[in-house]
């Protein structure tokens, strides 16, 4: 891979974190449960209702156990092994963000009494799982540099070329063959191991250049709630494939921190409430055509 390629996926997979992470900021959490750790609330699938052609989830592997760490320290080991996985790297991300919150937050008696319950109930839930999970956590100062960490890796090989081909299509508004690169990225995202490269491509794939109109027939909903129904649902295709959306996965916490989470339910549960009925609808009808053709 040319150096130009390794600056375009560093940039924008940490770009495409952060639009993907703001797309869960108005959830409607319920009041919390006592916080308790279990291996069980870290694993869960959110499966898609079964269907002949829907993929069972991928087995724990280095890409997913990352984003299963219970303390900020495993994930930092796994970041820091020699050719990391770009998970890893990923989750190593979203565990500083949530520990730098963490370290700036108020003390649990000094929650507004002014917000919402589930507001509240959000807040001390994440508050719970961080004085638990962020132990040891160093500081904003002395945590590593996502980017730098990308950028020198060495093992990113084709899933990284075919991401970064179609990162440079999307942001130019087209490709010499713009057929040929949607088929790459399907067979991509189909053979891959990395919930964040199946993520990244099933969310490119419902943007320009690539989308495939006949996959999204018209419907009632409004371009916005189209569009919106077409993020979620490279999210819950995710869920449905890895076991990296419980309630205590980094990818849970650090999309609904720190207001938006519902302490007892994971990814799919909260897509649920973010979005309404008929966007939910499609957003699920499109995550089991993803299911079915990957």
């Amino acid at each position: 891979m040319n150096h130009r390629h390794q600056i375009v996926l560093a940039s924008t997979v940490l770009v495409l974190v952060a639009a993907s992470i703001a797309l869960f900021r108005e959830g409607t959490p319920t009041p919390t449960a006592p916080f308790e750790l279990d291996e069980q609330s870290l694993m869960e699938v959110d499966s898609l209702p079964a269907t002949d052609a829907t993929r069972p989830p991928s087995p724990l592997n280095l890409n997913v156990s990352p984003y299963l760490a219970q303390t900020y320290g495993e994930t930092v080991r796994k970041a820091e092994l020699p050719g990391a996985t770009i998970d890893a790297l990923v989750a190593a991300g979203y565990a500083n963000d949530i520990c730098e919150q963490h370290s700036h937050s108020r003390p649990s008696d000094a929650l507004s009494s002014g917000r919402p319950s589930a507001e509240r109930a959000s807040e001390r839930f994440v508050r719970e799982f961080s004085e638990q999970f962020c132990v040891g956590y160093p500081g904003v100062a002395e945590r590593g540099d996502v980017v730098d960490a990308l950028l020198a890796r060495s093992g990113f090989d084709n899933e990284a070329l075919v991401v970064s081909a179609a990162f440079e299509a999307v942001a130019s508004g087209g490709s010499e063959d713009v057929d040929t690169l949607r088929t790459s990225m399907v067979e991509v995202a189909a053979e891959t191991d990395s919930p964040f490269v199946f993520m990244t491509i099933n969310e490119l794939l419902a943007s320009q250049p690539f989308r495939d109109d006949t996959a999204f027939p018209n419907t009632s909903l409004s371009d916005e709630s189209m569009a919106t129904a077409q993020r979620f649902s490279a999210m819950l295709a995710t869920c449905s494939r890895f076991p990296i959306c419980g309630q205590r996965s980094l990818l849970t916490v650090r999309s609904c921190m720190p207001f938006q989470c519902e302490p007892n339910g994971g990814v799919r549960g909260y897509v649920q409430r973010r979005l309404n009925k008929d966007e939910y609808h499609e957003a699920e009808r499109m995550a089991r055509k993803i299911a079915e053709t990957q």
